[in-house]
């Protein structure tokens, strides 16, 4: 998935959960792209780009390992890699979950539809946007 899908994602999953606090929203929200921050060009990797040449696109950062970590650094911050580690589970490269092992994870059936950057991705990505912007506006109208 591109990194506005998983933006949109997270800031959708912020917004719906009940009671939120801001340090769970933003952490949410920041967990949500935080994975590919082992990428060059991803909206975090090219601001720290010294952690794209140390560590592998799709290796540790997108394991459950990780996603553990971050929890224990702040909750909304390890919901938000989760939901990333899930969105990523519909590519057809995979997520490995149980780094150090391999294996990848995907989504059967689903994964065959969804490269990053293709149109289910941008489908995806745009409905997502579309659901975070009426959310945003029910509670702007209320005012």
């Amino acid at each position: 998935m591109k990194g506005t899908t998983h933006l949109a994602a997270g800031i959708l999953l912020a917004a719906v959960i009940p009671t939120p606090t801001l340090p769970t929203t933003v952490g949410i929200v920041t967990g949500s792209i935080l994975p590919d921050i082992d990428k060059s060009s991803s909206m975090l990797g090219q601001h720290i780009p010294v952690l794209p040449l140390l560590l592998r696109h799709r290796g540790i950062t997108h394991s459950l390992l990780f996603a553990g970590a971050m929890f224990l650094v702040n909750r909304g911050l390890g919901v938000g890699c989760l939901c990333h580690l899930l969105f990523d589970a519909l590519n057809p490269s995979g997520v490995p979950l149980f780094w150090p092992f391999k294996k990848r994870i995907r989504i059967p059936i689903l994964c065959n539809f969804c490269p990053s950057g293709g149109f289910a991705d941008m489908l995806l990505g745009s409905t997502l946007w579309l659901l975070d912007i009426l959310w945003i506006a029910q509670y702007l109208l209320a005012f």
